[in-house]
Protein backbone atom coordinates (compact mmCIF):
# COMPACT_ATOMS: atom_id res chain seq x y z
CA UNK A 1 0.00 0.00 0.00
CA UNK A 2 1.32 3.49 -0.89
CA UNK A 3 0.75 5.65 2.17
CA UNK A 4 2.22 8.90 0.85
CA UNK A 5 -0.62 10.20 -1.32
CA UNK A 6 -3.07 10.77 1.51
CA UNK A 7 -0.35 11.63 4.04
CA UNK A 8 0.90 14.66 2.12
CA UNK A 9 -2.41 16.31 1.26
CA UNK A 10 -2.43 19.98 2.35
CA UNK A 11 -4.83 19.35 5.21
CA UNK A 12 -4.07 19.21 8.92
CA UNK A 13 -6.15 16.02 9.16
CA UNK A 14 -4.13 14.14 6.50
CA UNK A 15 -2.03 12.28 9.09
CA UNK A 16 -5.20 11.29 10.95
CA UNK A 17 -6.84 9.97 7.79
CA UNK A 18 -3.67 8.09 6.84
CA UNK A 19 -3.40 6.52 10.29
CA UNK A 20 -7.08 5.48 10.19
CA UNK A 21 -6.70 3.88 6.77
CA UNK A 22 -3.50 2.05 7.71
CA UNK A 23 -5.06 0.76 10.93
CA UNK A 24 -8.10 -0.45 8.98
CA UNK A 25 -5.95 -2.22 6.36
CA UNK A 26 -3.80 -3.84 9.05
CA UNK A 27 -6.92 -4.98 10.89
CA UNK A 28 -8.18 -6.75 7.79
CA UNK A 29 -4.94 -8.55 6.99
CA UNK A 30 -5.14 -12.29 7.47
CA UNK A 31 -8.12 -14.54 7.95
CA UNK A 32 -9.34 -16.23 11.12
CA UNK A 33 -6.41 -18.27 12.40
CA UNK A 34 -4.05 -17.25 9.57
CA UNK A 35 -1.95 -14.20 10.48
CA UNK A 36 -1.64 -11.51 7.85
CA UNK A 37 1.13 -9.20 6.82
CA UNK A 38 0.89 -5.57 5.75
CA UNK A 39 3.55 -3.99 3.56
CA UNK A 40 3.71 -0.20 3.49
CA UNK A 41 5.42 1.69 0.71
CA UNK A 42 6.40 5.18 1.79
CA UNK A 43 8.90 7.91 1.15
CA UNK A 44 8.23 9.21 4.68
CA UNK A 45 9.15 6.40 7.09
CA UNK A 46 10.01 9.02 9.74
CA UNK A 47 6.49 10.51 9.77
CA UNK A 48 4.70 9.93 13.07
CA UNK A 49 1.59 8.48 11.40
CA UNK A 50 3.69 5.90 9.54
CA UNK A 51 5.66 5.04 12.68
CA UNK A 52 2.45 4.73 14.69
CA UNK A 53 0.88 2.45 12.10
CA UNK A 54 4.00 0.30 11.87
CA UNK A 55 4.14 -0.02 15.67
CA UNK A 56 0.40 -0.59 15.93
CA UNK A 57 0.27 2.06 18.68
CA UNK A 58 -2.73 4.20 17.77
CA UNK A 59 -3.14 5.62 21.29
CA UNK A 60 0.40 7.01 21.48
CA UNK A 61 0.07 8.50 18.02
CA UNK A 62 -3.30 10.09 18.88
CA UNK A 63 -1.85 11.66 22.04
CA UNK A 64 1.03 13.19 20.05
CA UNK A 65 -1.33 14.39 17.30
CA UNK A 66 -3.63 16.05 19.84
CA UNK A 67 -0.67 17.81 21.48
CA UNK A 68 0.42 19.16 18.09
CA UNK A 69 -3.09 20.41 17.34
CA UNK A 70 -3.31 22.14 20.73
CA UNK A 71 0.01 23.87 20.04
CA UNK A 72 -1.18 25.06 16.61
CA UNK A 73 -4.75 25.88 17.78
CA UNK A 74 -6.30 23.43 15.31
CA UNK A 75 -9.51 21.55 16.11
CA UNK A 76 -10.46 20.34 18.59
CA UNK A 77 -8.31 22.87 20.50
CA UNK A 78 -9.23 25.79 18.25
CA UNK A 79 -11.93 26.82 15.84
CA UNK A 80 -11.55 26.87 12.10
CA UNK A 81 -13.70 28.40 9.37
CA UNK A 82 -13.00 27.76 5.70
CA UNK A 83 -14.13 30.39 3.22
CA UNK A 84 -14.37 29.54 -0.47
CA UNK A 85 -14.70 32.45 -2.88
CA UNK A 86 -15.78 31.70 -6.46
CA UNK A 87 -16.02 33.86 -9.57
CA UNK A 88 -15.97 33.35 -13.34
CA UNK A 89 -13.39 36.15 -13.69
CA UNK A 90 -10.06 35.09 -12.16
CA UNK A 91 -8.68 38.65 -11.92
CA UNK A 92 -11.83 39.89 -10.16
CA UNK A 93 -11.63 36.94 -7.78
CA UNK A 94 -8.02 37.68 -6.86
CA UNK A 95 -8.71 41.37 -6.30
CA UNK A 96 -11.97 40.86 -4.39
CA UNK A 97 -10.51 38.04 -2.29
CA UNK A 98 -7.56 40.17 -1.16
CA UNK A 99 -9.85 43.11 -0.32
CA UNK A 100 -12.28 40.85 1.55
CA UNK A 101 -9.45 39.29 3.57
CA UNK A 102 -8.11 42.75 4.50
CA UNK A 103 -11.58 43.87 5.62
CA UNK A 104 -12.06 40.65 7.55
CA UNK A 105 -8.78 41.20 9.41
CA UNK A 106 -10.21 44.49 10.70
CA UNK A 107 -13.47 42.83 11.77
CA UNK A 108 -11.71 39.88 13.44
CA UNK A 109 -8.57 41.18 15.19
CA UNK A 110 -6.03 38.93 16.98
CA UNK A 111 -6.04 36.33 18.38
CA UNK A 112 -8.00 35.50 15.22
CA UNK A 113 -5.68 34.55 12.36
CA UNK A 114 -6.66 34.93 8.71
CA UNK A 115 -4.68 32.68 6.34
CA UNK A 116 -4.96 33.44 2.64
CA UNK A 117 -6.62 33.83 0.26
CA UNK A 118 -4.89 31.27 -1.92
CA UNK A 119 -5.94 29.26 -4.98
CA UNK A 120 -8.12 26.29 -4.03
CA UNK A 121 -6.82 22.78 -4.65
CA UNK A 122 -9.66 22.34 -7.13
CA UNK A 123 -8.99 25.67 -8.82
CA UNK A 124 -11.93 25.72 -11.20
CA UNK A 125 -15.34 24.13 -10.69
CA UNK A 126 -18.28 24.59 -13.08
CA UNK A 127 -16.54 27.42 -14.91
CA UNK A 128 -15.75 29.41 -11.77
CA UNK A 129 -12.31 30.01 -10.30
CA UNK A 130 -11.99 29.37 -6.58
CA UNK A 131 -9.82 30.77 -3.79
CA UNK A 132 -9.82 29.62 -0.19
CA UNK A 133 -9.16 31.42 3.05
CA UNK A 134 -8.91 29.97 6.56
CA UNK A 135 -9.99 31.73 9.71
CA UNK A 136 -8.35 30.31 12.85
CA UNK A 137 -10.01 31.46 16.04
CA UNK A 138 -10.88 30.34 19.57
CA UNK A 139 -13.70 27.78 19.63
CA UNK A 140 -15.91 30.18 21.61
CA UNK A 141 -15.68 32.74 18.77
CA UNK A 142 -16.71 30.52 15.84
CA UNK A 143 -20.34 31.71 15.71
CA UNK A 144 -19.26 35.35 15.94
CA UNK A 145 -16.61 34.72 13.28
CA UNK A 146 -19.21 33.23 10.93
CA UNK A 147 -21.55 36.19 11.47
CA UNK A 148 -18.82 38.76 10.84
CA UNK A 149 -17.55 36.91 7.77
CA UNK A 150 -21.10 36.83 6.34
CA UNK A 151 -21.50 40.56 7.05
CA UNK A 152 -18.15 41.53 5.50
CA UNK A 153 -18.83 43.22 2.13
CA UNK A 154 -17.90 41.36 -1.05
CA UNK A 155 -18.62 42.28 -4.68
CA UNK A 156 -21.75 40.63 -6.05
CA UNK A 157 -19.98 38.63 -8.78
CA UNK A 158 -18.07 36.66 -6.13
CA UNK A 159 -19.91 33.85 -4.37
CA UNK A 160 -18.92 33.11 -0.77
CA UNK A 161 -19.30 29.75 0.96
CA UNK A 162 -18.41 29.37 4.65
CA UNK A 163 -17.78 26.08 6.44
CA UNK A 164 -17.20 25.96 10.21
CA UNK A 165 -14.95 23.11 11.36
CA UNK A 166 -14.40 21.85 7.80
CA UNK A 167 -13.59 18.18 7.46
CA UNK A 168 -12.33 18.50 3.90
CA UNK A 169 -10.14 21.09 2.21
CA UNK A 170 -10.67 20.19 -1.45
Amino acid sequence: MDADTMLHMPDFRSAERTMQLLAQVAGRAGRADKPGEVLLQTLSPEHEAIKGAADGDYAAWADAELAARVELSYPPAGGLIRAVLACADEAKLTEAGAAWADALRLLLPPPVEIVGPAPALLRQVRGKFRDTLLIKLPVAQVEEGLARARACPLISSVKLTLDADPYDFL
